[in-house]
């Protein structure tokens, strides 16, 4: 996720945050929360796109 100079790289497998700049704690884990919800369709169009 990138939004002006804040930005937070996670990993799929398994959902791991890897780096992050600006966000706060909170705002952390609700992307966490999004991303795990949501990890197998991220999975899928990653393997379409670059697979």
């Amino acid at each position: 996720m990138e939004q002006a100079e804040r930005y937070a790289k996670f990993w799929l497998e398994p959902i791991e945050l890897v780096e992050s700049r600006g966000f706060r704690g909170s705002e952390l884990r609700e992307l966490h929360s999004i991303i795990a919800e949501h990890r197998e369709k991220f999975i899928i169009a990653w393997d379409e796109h670059f697979g």
